[in-house]
């Protein structure tokens, strides 16, 4: 009786010591429903216990979170370690997973701000190219279908006028403007704040696609403001939706946008100004010309005669006071009369100024009064610009010296004719 005891005691404290060595062993086999048999049920339970806590934690090492494990109790303290175990081991591939995408979020952040910023420095002069760089380089940046670039437009009544789109279907609507407050373009550029929706209006935007017209999923609508003054809206439609990574970065860039298209439409107005500077002083240029040699022509006819009649110079002054500013001076060079015109140009009443050498007149520097009086005593003429001031304007005087000769060609007279550049 002793020996049937002492056997099965012997082999369940074997199998006890290997177990208390961590090892896996296989399941007592129970023949009797005594005390030693209760002791070999809790043993085989142990077993049990231990394959599958190294089951679990071996899924785990893998990487697999979601096999289900139980503890065998509240006080199984192995079960609970493994099961907390498995949630800071799954919480921290997850905060990783977080931490990569937010990496790339930011990655792709930075290097569309870098991209960006050098198609904006690069395109500063041209404000329809800038526009078009913008909108055409954004889109597939953002990977959605549809953008339009609206311009603010300032008027009695201020309104917003796409200056540049990608994709837009509805050609008839590509020069439709939307006042202040209107539509939610309008609105946006109104309240100067970002609008977002995931559900759009019934028809609002449609994206052409091969499977047809679909309705766009998502709308952004930036407002593009500098210094708290709007330049412009910038609208932008997807299939899917914008994520809140890729609105923070479209309103990152709209600063810079806006102020780039602000010196953009600077220059182009700079430009165009100029041009049409150009042309007006080219236009300028080719009536001076005409005026000078009309004056020369009359003067020229004018001086044949004079050596018929002294009387004749009087009848040119006359003629020409109506048109330009006239002064006559004998061979001297003092002043004999002056048209009415002048003297109202000048301010002055032309009396105090008889016998006056035209150099004080037209307010001349000694060497270039000489110069010109001896281009007078052979013949030629010469002509200088002269400014003066009215009424706190600057008036720019074209003046041309005619000298007249007598029959032996002897200075006899000068005229000074000028007239105002300026109109």
């Amino acid at each position: 009786m002793r020996f049937l005891i002492k056997r099965p005691l012997s082999i369940v404290n074997e199998k006890i010591k290997i177990i208390s060595q961590r090892k896996i062993i296989d399941k007592l086999e129970i023949k009797t429903y005594d005390e030693i048999s209760e002791i070999s049920i809790s043993v085989n339970n142990l077993i049990d216990g231990m394959i599958s806590s190294s089951k679990f934690a071996n899924e785990i090492e893998k990487g697999n979170f979601e096999l289900k494990f139980k503890a065998i109790s509240k006080d199984d303290i192995l079960g609970n370690a493994l099961i907390n175990m498995r949630k800071s081991l799954h919480n921290a591939k997850n905060n990783e997973k977080k931490r990569q995408k937010e990496d790339e979020q930011r990655n792709w952040t930075s290097v569309g701000i870098a991209k960006f910023s050098e198609i904006l420095r690069e395109n500063t002069d041209d404000l329809k190219k800038l526009s078009y760089e913008i909108i055409k380089n954004l889109m597939p940046y953002l990977d959605s279908q549809v953008s339009n670039l609206y311009i603010y437009k300032k008027a009695e009544k201020p309104y917003l006028e796409i200056i540049s789109s990608y994709a837009y279907e509805k050609e008839k609507d590509i020069d439709k403007k939307y006042f202040i407050g209107e539509n939610l373009v309008g609105i946006c550029a109104k309240e100067k704040k970002t609008i977002f929706l995931k559900k759009l209006p019934e028809n609002y935007l449609k994206i052409s696609s091969g499977m047809g017209d679909i309705n766009a999923s998502s709308l952004l609508i930036v407002p593009l403001i500098t210094n708290e003054e709007i330049f412009g809206i910038l609208e932008i439609a997807s299939l899917k939706e914008i994520k809140n990574y890729q609105i923070n970065f479209v309103e990152t860039i709209a600063e810079s946008i806006a102020s780039t298209l602000s010196i953009s439409e600077m220059n182009t107005n700079k430009n165009t100004m100029l041009e049409t500077l150009k042309k007006q002083t080219e236009q300028m240029k080719i009536q001076e010309k005409m005026m000078e040699e009309s004056i020369e022509d009359i003067l020229i006819t004018r001086q044949e005669n004079i050596k018929k009649s002294e009387n004749d110079l009087l009848n040119v002054l006359e003629k020409l006071e109506n048109d330009f500013f006239v002064t006559e001076f004998n061979k001297y060079a003092m002043m004999v009369n002056m048209s009415k015109s002048y003297e109202k140009l000048l301010n002055i009443d032309k009396m105090n100024f008889k016998n006056i050498h035209f150099s004080k007149i037209t307010e001349l520097d000694s060497e270039s009064a000489i110069k010109i009086m001896d281009k007078m005593e052979v013949g030629k003429t010469e002509s200088r610009l002269f400014k003066t001031k009215k009424q706190g304007k600057i008036i720019n005087i074209k003046e041309i010296y005619f000298p007249i000769m007598d029959k032996e060609n002897t200075l006899k007279k000068i005229f000074i004719i000028g007239f105002n550049i300026n109109v």
